[in-house]
This record gives C-alpha cells, structure tokens and sequence, in this order.
C-alpha cells in the first residue's frame, strides 16, 4: 500500500484497527485494551495505529485515551461484525475469490482484514463443475493464496493458471 493518506488507506487501516479493537476485547463492549494491544494484534504501524485510534473514536466506534488506552464501544463492535460479514460474503464461490484477488483494491484489503481476523484461513466455496472440492484461502504476511484440498487431505497453492 502506498504510503500517502489516501481515503482508500485511511478506510483500510480504520477498519483494520476497529476490528482488532473487537477480536482483543472478544467481542465485548466497554473492554479495555490498549493501543499497543490491538497495533499488535492487527501488525499496523504505529502512526497508522494512532490515526485509526483518533478517527475512530472522534466516530464513537471506540474510547480512546491519548495515553494509549482504547475501549470497545458496542456500537463499534456491530460495525466490526459488519466489515468481517461484507468481507466474507465473497468467499462463497472461488470464482468470487479469484477476481476479488486478481482486481485487488478494498475488497481485496478487506479480505486480507478477515484472514487475519480468523487466523489466516477462510473456507471458500468451489464451482458448481467441481462439487466435492474443497477451497480455502490462506494469509502468510500480506499475500493472499487460494489452496485447494488434495487427495491426502493436505492444501496446496491452486496455479494462477487455473484461477
């Protein structure tokens, strides 16, 4: 990602930071955590961590105290729900996924925000033409593969020429 604030970075990193303010607070309103916590938990930078921290809560989608301490808000919590729900919903069909890759861009950032909110794994959805074939995309760093299931129940990369 370039490094200029632009709004499609600053509604990356916002979401990124908001839904690591959940997944540290597990989901609860008014938990306590703090900015370190949730930087960590989500690998922002810390000026990134700070801008998301103060936009978020000039938004009410956080507390934030400028010492560092953050605290859920419920309302951000349902908006966290919502962002891993919007990047989800591709997932169903892995010709969804294989555009959402190749077209990059916010869906593709966003996805990448859901791998990481589950683990740096995702099931996803075959074609109708391969039914019984198992999908998942995987995280490692900032690259994202789509895997297929193979006859010994182990995961490999699928060929970008079969994409």
């Amino acid at each position: 990602m370039p490094n200029a604030w632009n709004y499609e970075r600053r509604r990356v990193v916002c979401a990124k930071f908001l839904v690591g303010v959940s997944l540290v607070a597990k989901g609860e309103a008014n938990a306590s955590t703090s900015l370190e916590a949730v930087r960590n938990r989500m690998r922002l930078p810390p000026e990134d961590a700070l801008f998301a921290a103060r936009r978020l809560s000039e938004e009410q989608l956080i507390g934030f105290d400028p010492g560092g301490a953050v605290r859920s808000t419920s309302e951000g919590i349902v908006r966290a729900a919502e962002i891993l729900r919007s990047a989800t919903s591709q997932t169903d069909h892995a010709d969804d996924v294989r555009r959402t890759l190749r077209g990059g861009g916010m869906p593709f950032e966003m996805l990448k925000i859901a791998l990481m909110a589950n683990g740096g794994v995702l099931d996803c959805g075959a074609r109708e033409s391969e039914a019984g074939t198992v999908y998942r995309l995987g995280l490692a760093g900032e690259v994202i593969t789509l895997e297929r299931k193979t006859a010994d129940g182990a995961f490999e990369p699928v060929p970008e020429s079969a994409s």
